[in-house]
């Protein structure tokens, strides 16, 4: 009978220690899910986004006409943060059509809706009319998510302009 009553205390012991082991897992993954999601929400309203300016730019009636961005890409090159984040890490390079590196850089931050001149000139890059440069930049976020933008540079205008995360 003694045997029984151990036997007894024994499951009883094991199923409690189970059912404590199911909630505490049962917590952690929805921590978890709420930790994600406050990530996702501070990324959204906190995400840095690069690409080129320049000052002053006041485009032609016959410019805004054009079925392209009309954003000229003159001298000096900028790298403007037009996010709502701080950009850690900037890491930029101009490249050929054919993504042969001609020049790189590194920023250690923009913080947002500020802007940092590269030094670089078209010249320096050989842009003239009919040549295509691609602008390609890395960063980070302050939750330390990777992006790139991409920049394609014809005829002196900006054409397209692409960002995507990569991490």
């Amino acid at each position: 009978m003694s045997y029984l009553i151990g036997a007894w205390d024994w499951t009883a012991h094991n199923l409690l220690s189970l059912l404590n082991l199911t909630a505490f897992v049962f917590s952690v993954v929805v921590l978890w899910k709420t930790m994600k999601a406050a990530e996702r929400q501070t990324e959204r309203t906190s995400k840095p986004v690069i690409c080129l300016m320049r000052k002053n730019w006041n485009p032609s009636d016959v410019e805004l006409l054009e079925p392209q961005l009309n954003a000229d890409a003159l001298v000096p090159f900028q790298i403007k943060n037009v996010g709502n984040g701080t950009a850690l890490e900037v890491h930029w390079r101009f490249k050929t059509e054919s993504d042969e590196e001609l020049i790189h850089g590194m920023i250690p931050y923009v913080r947002a809706g500020h802007s940092m001149n590269t030094g670089m000139n078209a010249n320096q890059l050989g842009m003239v009319q009919g040549v295509v440069r691609k602008f390609e930049c890395e960063y980070l976020s302050l939750s330390r998510d990777k992006y790139r933008s991409t920049i394609k540079i014809e005829n002196l205008k900006l054409v397209t302009f692409e960002e995507k995360k990569l991490s």
